[in-house]
């Protein structure tokens, strides 16, 4: 076996320190690519210009004023930086194939970015004890566009793998000795998710839009203001199951289900792409863009401070974000499982977001 892959870091580096630079990069499939690139280059990359995104948001609520899946997110500012190509090849229902594509993936290039059914894999949050064979599973409600994991390594019986903490059921986490952070699993019990469906990811790099992505900034930064301004949201109701609310309303929006009371954060989400009820909650999913949120203007506070511009108010928005974080974790673990605008300040929140959209008109 080449174990070279044992003297990367990943999400942590070699001393288990987080290293903020992937923690920041953004959804999943974006702190993966940024993984890859700062294990296969030595230039000298700019993490927080090059992670810099749309620091406003919009929240999704179904019929009945819940939140459903991927209920917070941040707006995508549309503004195509192109600082890496994707290649996906999928393959379906065919043991042999798959494993002969992540074999050949590995050696070509030393990793493998993984989309696969999570419901059989027993370190995923998602894993499902019930889960349907090959043959009776429903493709109709897979979603190929999920969640992704990264295959770094393989021996004669093992894969081994890397995955965001919060994604895995730590029950079923078995690590490697001495590396917290990665992952072994029998390739036997992958091959029950990939027998299914397996879609491989790998990065080419743009490197000279890397090294300059300062350039961008600007744009990203103006655009995030038009969309908080007038109320965009990057992602439209696809059907009619759900609405959507962008920027200055998503703000309002929230404070509005926190005053009802319907941020019953043990309650199943619905799920649109399915038109059913999931396994996800609404804590899970208000949690995940609280999170979201907070790393954003983490990256936008590192950038300020980079370039000299005194980022105080980021700084405060930040801590005011968190609290409500830790409020809704409080109460989600040990709590009644209902968030109500009565245990946050939330006012506050909205207050200090009107200014810093300000602050960013000006400066920006």
């Amino acid at each position: 076996m080449n174990d070279l892959f044992m003297q990367n870091s990943y999400f942590y580096n070699v001393d288990m320190t987080r290293d903020d630079n992937v923690a920041m990069a953004g959804n999943c499939f974006e702190q993966l690519v940024a993984i890859v690139l700062k294990n296969t280059t030595d230039e000298p990359i700019n993490y927080s210009t090059m992670s810099l995104e749309d620091i406003s948001f919009h929240v999704r609520f179904d019929k009945e004023d819940f939140m459903i899946r991927s209920a917070l997110k941040c707006n995508y500012t549309g503004i195509e930086k192109g600082m890496w190509r994707i290649n996906r090849t999928i393959i379906k229902k065919n043991e042999a194939e798959a494993k002969t594509l992540i074999e050949e993936t590995l050696r070509e290039h030393g990793y493998a970015i993984v989309r696969t059914v999570d419901g059989h894999l027993k370190f995923s949050k998602y894993y499902n004890d019930e889960h349907k064979s090959a043959e009776e599973f429903d493709y109709s409600k897979f979603q190929e566009n999920g969640h992704v994991f990264l295959i770094i390594g393989e021996d004669e019986d093992n894969y081994y793998y890397v995955d965001q903490p919060s994604e895995m059921n730590i029950k079923n986490f078995v690590s490697v000795s001495g590396r917290r952070d990665i992952g072994v699993y029998p390739k036997l019990l992958f091959m029950e998710a990939f027998r299914i469906y397996l879609g491989i990811y790998t990065a080419e790099f743009n490197m000279d839009n890397i090294l300059n992505s300062g350039n961008f900034v600007k744009k990203i930064l103006n655009k995030s203001i038009y969309n908080y301004e007038n109320n965009i949201s990057s992602r439209e109701a696809e059907n009619s199951s759900f609405n959507v609310m962008g920027g200055r309303r998503a703000m309002y929006k929230i404070g509005k289900i926190l005053e009802q009371s319907k941020l019953v954060l043990k309650k199943k989400v619905f799920n649109p792409s399915i038109f059913d009820y999931c396994s996800h909650t609404i804590g899970e999913e208000f949690l995940n863009g609280l999170t979201s949120i907070i790393n954003r203007r983490e990256v936008l506070r590192n950038y300020c401070t980079e370039i000299g511009l005194n980022a105080d108010l980021i700084e405060t928005d930040m801590k005011l974000w968190k609290k409500i974080k830790n409020m809704t974790l409080y109460k989600f673990n040990r709590g009644d499982g209902i968030l109500r605008v009565s245990d946050i300040e939330y006012k506050p929140v909205e207050e200090t977001e009107e200014k810093l959209f300000e602050w960013m008109r000006e400066q920006f």
